[in-house]
């Protein structure tokens, strides 16, 4: 399944939020709400400043979260937590190579 977005909206896969070990517990690191790095995997024809690929530092709270359980996108199973639809003035800024 792909997407086809419209005006100045973007499709990016978030990285995954690891857990981390405390003691015995696990606690997610997703327990307070950070900014989290994704990969633009699709743009819409309004979007000028980004291109598929791209890496972008977005907030914990931007775009849409996409649900459709059962249903997989780009070969990976759509995970609603990692899976967004935003606008191109959401992203905070892109992440550049050294």
């Amino acid at each position: 399944m792909r997407l086809s977005l419209r005006d100045d909206r973007l499709f990016v896969i978030l990285n995954k939020v690891e857990a981390k070990k405390i003691g015995s517990l696990y606690v997610p690191d997703n327990h307070d709400e950070r900014s989290r790095i994704g990969e633009v995997k699709e743009v819409g024809p309004g979007v000028l400043g980004y291109q598929a690929g791209d890496k972008v530092l977005v907030s914990w709270y931007t775009g849409t979260r996409i649900h459709l359980p059962g249903e997989t996108m780009y070969g990976e199973p759509i995970d609603e937590d990692s899976f967004r639809v935003l606008r191109e003035c959401e992203i905070l800024g892109q992440v550049l190579e050294d």
